[in-house]
């Protein structure tokens, strides 16, 4: 078999008919599209990496983007209260309609997440992030919590001397997302994800369908992190 690489501009793409989501007639290709990288790696990182269970309290960070959103869901729907950290208002709005109490980055946000959990911490972070909120996520963290890092959008993380950790007895962890990996774990993931987007159970967030000519704007709207949710590339337009 090929090595797997990446292509997402090329003019045609082949891929192996186990990695496909069947769409049916409740989903539309917009949503089709919106799902597959985003809403694996969100169901990765909430039940394969983090093991999220209800009564725990999670503190998602980006959680107005594409992975953070579903994140958010997913983590509900497991039973546990959700915090998420947006950069604007508009995010704000999008996290608290998926159930999430949105919180604004800022110097404080240490004390404000624990003043929002009465001083116990969270039970896990999800960091797509990386090192601008590594220090945050460490403080914030109850005892026996685990930071889990997923991306690192403001560089990677800082070496962490496990000192830091006895006191609470914390946990520090990665993770990937590595559909190659008991595949008929993935196979199951996406027949529930598509089951959930056909009940309206998840919502999938679409900001702005663009045309494959101005993708060159697509690019700056994520980098400029004004995008929430999902950005798709028509190639017909």
């Amino acid at each position: 078999m090929p090595p797997a690489v990446s292509g997402s501009y090329a003019e045609y793409a082949v891929a192996p008919v186990q990695s496909l989501f069947r769409l049916g007639p409740d989903v539309s290709f917009e949503q089709g599209a919106a799902l597959p990288q985003q809403g694996l790696t969100a169901y990765g990182v909430v039940h394969l990496g983090a093991r999220i269970e209800a009564g725990q309290t999670v503190l998602i960070h980006a959680a107005g983007g594409g992975v953070g959103l579903l994140a958010v869901q997913m983590a509900k729907r497991a039973g546990a209260r959700v915090l998420g950290t947006v950069s604007n208002e508009v995010k704000a709005e999008a996290v608290r309609g998926v159930g999430g109490e949105a919180l604004a980055y800022g110097e404080d946000l240490a004390r404000r997440v624990l003043d929002a959990t009465e001083g116990r911490g969270v039970d896990v972070v999800l960091d797509s992030v990386g090192r601008a909120t590594q220090d945050v996520g460490l403080e914030v963290l109850a005892r026996f919590g685990l930071l889990l890092f997923y991306g690192d959008a403001s560089g990677p993380p800082i070496p962490i001397d496990p000192d830091r950790l006895y006191e609470r007895s914390l946990k520090i962890g990665s993770y990937t997302l590595d559909v190659d990996h008991r595949p008929e774990r993935w196979a199951a993931a996406r027949q529930e994800l598509l089951r959930l987007v056909e009940e309206g159970a998840l919502h999938l967030n679409v900001s702005a369908v663009l045309p494959l000519g101005e993708a060159a704007e697509a690019h700056r709207r994520l980098e400029s992190r004004a995008s929430v949710g999902k950005i798709l590339l028509d190639t017909q337009g």
